[in-house]
């Protein structure tokens, strides 16, 4: 009877071990499974983004053509939002604005000062451009600014201008003294 108990005994414990190798081994498949599925969602994310990649200068392409064209139809709302949109592309990848692109974003701002005065894109690009003298980049950057609730750095942009004798810069030179005299 001992014998048959030590054989029982030695039966069972072979099977636990069988039982937890087998349990193990499925562990370790599912694991495996599921390093696969996190493989291929990586790969598929890289994909996607390699694709958004190779999409974003047609998407830059296409937002200035949006702005353009918003901005010949006087939709000045559609225009800054495209605009807003390839400043962002332009930004990512490190393309330099065409020629014209800062007459028409002045244009696009009319009315979105606000919004513009917490855009650091936008003021990122129009700074360096302001800063070597030109005109309509201070024009606008003093506008954004004064329109935008900075009106001290505003005003610092027109006084500049208002020392060239740009009109823009003297007639709010002259609105600011006004509302200081008005009270």
């Amino acid at each position: 009877k001992y014998d048959e108990h030590i054989k029982t005994q030695e039966k069972a414990r072979l099977e636990q071990e069988k039982a937890q190798r087998e349990l193990e081994k499925q562990r370790q498949e599912e694991r495996e499974r599921q390093e696969k599925q996190r493989q291929a969602e990586l790969e598929r994310k890289q994909r996607e983004e390699e694709e958004a990649i190779r999409r974003r200068p047609d998407d830059f392409k296409e937002a200035l053509l949006v702005g353009n064209e918003a901005i010949r139809q006087k939709n000045l709302d559609t225009a800054y939002k495209a605009y807003a949109i390839a400043l962002n592309l332009a930004s990512e990848l490190e393309i330099e604005m065409p020629e014209g692109f800062l007459e028409n974003i002045s244009k696009a701002c009319e009315n979105h000062e606000k919004e513009a005065m917490r855009d650091p894109k936008l003021l990122n690009y129009l700074r360096p451009i302001a800063a070597k003298g030109n005109i309509t980049a201070q024009c606008l950057l003093g506008r954004i600014n004064y329109l935008g609730g900075n009106q001290l750095e505003g005003l610092r942009w027109y006084k500049d201008l208002a020392n060239k004798g740009v009109a823009e810069g003297l007639f709010y030179m002259g609105e600011s003294i006004q509302n200081k005299i008005n009270g």
